[in-house]
Order: structure tokens, then C-alpha cells, then sequence
């Protein structure tokens, strides 16, 4: 409920366990950069509850959008998977028609491993390197992806 007590929680958390996956709720966005500094692999989240005011403001409907993508329990919703290390680079044209054609998903970003940085909606071109998490809108998790099928 308080900003401090997420803060001390996480850092014993972390202690306890530094490779366990490890996400923290701030008010205080400050306190998630000063959190990410002394532990890099917490992730933070901050409130988006103005923000999503602001854009169904401006976009009549995204509030309803934004709670179906985030609903983990019912219908269509965004889900999370790695590239696989084993894969080579591949761009995201082929990764894009793929999981639409085989899985009706709809792929709509990449956070890159190398620099942690998350692109939405990236170019056809963008290049996927292994251990990149890829991220798609789907009916459920897709298991079990045929990665080798994306590079013809």
C-alpha cells in the first residue's frame, strides 16, 4: 500500500533471490529509476490509471481496450514470449506474417536483450536476435512455436 514498504520489500526479495522475476508497483515513478539502479533486473510498474484517463479522453474507447489486453482471464489479450536461443536473427516481417498465418496472433513489439529497450510496433525491417522477448496479442499463449517455418 505504501511506496517505501514496496521499496524494502523488493530489495529483500532480491536478496533472497536475485534470479527470481521480481515486479514492483510504484506511485513514485522516481522510486522505480532509484530501485532499477542498485537492481537492474526488477521490474517496475508504475500507476498508468491517469494516463489511461487521459487517452480514452483523447481516444474515446481505450480505457475498454487497454482492460481487455491486460485481462488474463477472459478473451483476447497480449502475451510474452523469448526468441529462442538457438534461433538465428530473423527480421520481423516474417515473424509478423507467421504468427498471423499460422497462430492468428497479432505481433506487436520486441524488447531487445542487448539494451533492454521495447519497440511497439516495429518497422518490418527491425532485426530479432535470440533471447529478444517478443510480444503478440492472441485468444491464448501460443506453445510450442515452429520458429524454423518463419525463415523460408
Amino acid at each position: 500500500p505504501l511506496d517505501d514498504i514496496t521499496m524494502t520489500t523488493a530489495l529483500f526479495c532480491y536478496k533472497q533471490n536475485p534470479t527470481a522475476h521480481i515486479i514492483a508497483y510504484f506511485m513514485d515513478e522516481s522510486l522505480s529509476a532509484l530501485l532499477k539502479s542498485h537492481c537492474p533486473e526488477i521490474e517496475c510498474t508504475p500507476s498508468v490509471s491517469v494516463e489511461m484517463l487521459a487517452k480514452s479522453a483523447m481516444d474515446p474507447g481505450s480505457s475498454v481496450l487497454h482492460q481487455q489486453l491486460l485481462n488474463a482471464t477472459r478473451g483476447t489479450t497480449q502475451y510474452s514470449i523469448a526468441y529462442p536461443d538457438n534461433c538465428s536473427a530473423i527480421s520481423v516481417n516474417p515473424v509478423f506474417k507467421g504468427l498471423k498465418k499460422h497462430h492468428n496472433a497479432t505481433f506487436i513489439g520486441v524488447k531487445k536483450v542487448k539494451d533492454g529497450e521495447m519497440i511497439l510496433n516495429p518497422g518490418l525491417d527491425v532485426m530479432i536476435e535470440p533471447g529478444c522477448t517478443l510480444y503478440y496479442i492472441a485468444e491464448s499463449r501460443i506453445i510450442n512455436i515452429d520458429w524454423q517455418a518463419f525463415h523460408v
